[in-house]
């Protein structure tokens, strides 16, 4: 019973991580509206001196004005978000983020012939991506939910995994190409 329940969270806590981080590039200017979906991450990236702060429910706020650096917020609930630098006014540097539920499973195209091999891993792995054409995104994910590597390949069916520097565990392989998605465990010895 206590395999199952620690198979359960894992599963659990592997899906919930999976959210993409949004960057934007915070300086002087209207940055739009970005779309995102619950669970993902945006990250501002401080150009000059600057802060971050919402209006609305839930509210959040960057820690005081910053000269460069970084800020980010993962977002748990659905509704649209209006941030805005307090330096400059939010006429003069603001925008918006829409956070939406993520789409259903039936929704989402699986890449065929995606595998990675030799599994378990003793140093280097092959990734066989499949069916994916043109930009791909690759990320390494960590049984509790921590993101271990990120690499992004253009026009590419096959990558070598180095995973010498791995902590010895399991780790999912997480690929994202067009609409096509698939992940795959992989065991590092």
């Amino acid at each position: 019973m206590k395999t199952l329940l620690l198979i359960c969270f894992t599963f659990l806590t592997v899906n919930l991580s999976f959210g993409a981080t949004h960057l934007i590039n915070w300086t002087f200017g209207y940055h739009g509206t970005t779309n995102i979906s619950i669970g993902d991450t945006v990250q501002w990236d401080f150009v000059g001196n600057h802060n971050v702060i919402s209006d609305g429910s839930p509210t959040f706020t960057s820690s005081g004005n910053q000269n460069g650096g970084s800020y980010s917020v993962t977002f748990n609930t659905l509704g649209d978000y209006h941030f805005f630098c307090s330096i400059h006014g939010a006429g003069n540097m603001d925008g918006n983020i829409v956070v939406s539920p993520v789409l259903g499973v039936e929704n989402i195209e699986l890449i065929d012939n995606f595998e990675i091999y030799p599994n378990p891993s003793d140093g280097l792995s092959k990734i066989n991506l499949g069916d994916t054409y043109g930009e791909v995104n690759l990320q390494v994910v960590g049984i509790f939910g921590k993101v271990v590597a990120i690499q992004n390949h253009t026009n590419t069916n096959e990558v070598i995994l180095n995973t010498e520097d791995y902590t010895s565990g399991i780790y999912f392989i997480k690929v994202q190409s067009g609409a096509k998605s698939a992940t795959i465990k992989l065991v590092v010895n």
